[in-house]
C-alpha cells in the first residue's frame, strides 16, 4: 500500500505568509540611497533644481505625458512632496 502525506492546504497560506514577512524585514531599505546625491543634484537631472515643491508638482502637472521622466516618480503626500527614481532614492520636500 502506497501512502503519501499530503501538506495540508490549510497550513501552506500562513507558511507562505510567514516567509514573505520575513523575506520584506530582511530586504527593506531605508531612504539611505537619498544620501548620496545631494538633492540640488538629484533635481537639476530632471530640470527641477531651484524649484520648491508647489512649483515642482506644476511643472510635472503641466508637462505632456510624453515628455514626462519615465524613471522619477512623484508622490504628493499632504505634508509633502515625495520623488523617488527608479534606484528607490528618495527626495522629500515640504
Amino acid at each position: 500500500m502506497n501512502t503519501t502525506h499530503q501538506f495540508p492546504r490549510r497550513a501552506a497560506v500562513p507558511l507562505l505568509a510567514a516567509g514573505a514577512l520575513t523575506l520584506a524585514g530582511c530586504s527593506s531599505e531605508t531612504s539611505e540611497n537619498a544620501a548620496t546625491a545631494t538633492p540640488a543634484a538629484a533635481l537639476e537631472s530632471y530640470g527641477l533644481a531651484g524649484l520648491d515643491a508647489p512649483a515642482i508638482i506644476e511643472k510635472l502637472d503641466t508637462m505632456p505625458v510624453t515628455d514626462r521622466p519615465d524613471d522619477l516618480i512623484a508622490s504628493v503626500q499632504p505634508s509633502e512632496l515625495v520623488l523617488t527614481s527608479n534606484d528607490q532614492t528618495s527626495l522629500h520636500l515640504t
